[in-house]
């Protein structure tokens, strides 16, 4: 589920179904999903269960103690599981990275901001539709 301005590059970057969600709300979608993936931070799990197939997994991107406690008993008892997506930048995940970004991989920059801005690049993550980065350059 995207907005209008990122139907194209969600399209393009392989998505099997993209959904605008400006012009659909996703609480009135019938279609029924594998997997779920909010990159937006915006869908709880409660919102994602109903659009879960019996067997299926809904991954978000904001970890919280009440959302891995919660994923963890989801986990425990229900076929529609809940992940929560942690990564840590390591040397070698930076380095595959770069050699992805070498080979032609594109990734939107939103917006750049200096690390004295950083609250504010937060705000704006959060706040904002957009689609892209946001990249925090260390002076």
């Amino acid at each position: 589920m995207v907005s209008t301005d990122a139907v194209t590059a969600a399209t393009q970057w392989g998505a099997d179904t993209v959904i605008d969600y400006t012009k659909q709300p996703i609480n009135q979608l019938t279609q029924r999903f594998d997997v779920l993936i909010d990159l937006s931070t915006k869908l709880s799990l409660g919102e994602a269960k109903p659009l879960m197939k019996p067997r299926s997994v809904f991954v978000s991107t904001l970890p919280s103690p009440v959302t891995l406690l919660s994923s963890f008993v989801t986990n425990l008892f229900s076929g529609k599981k809940h992940k929560i997506l942690i990564l840590k930048p390591t040397v070698e995940r930076l380095t595959t990275l770069t050699n992805l970004a070498g080979a032609g991989l594109q990734i939107e920059v939103a917006n750049t901001y200096t690390l004295s801005n950083v609250r504010e690049a937060y705000a704006e993550a959060r706040h904002r539709k957009r689609i892209g980065k946001s990249v925090i350059v260390l002076d």
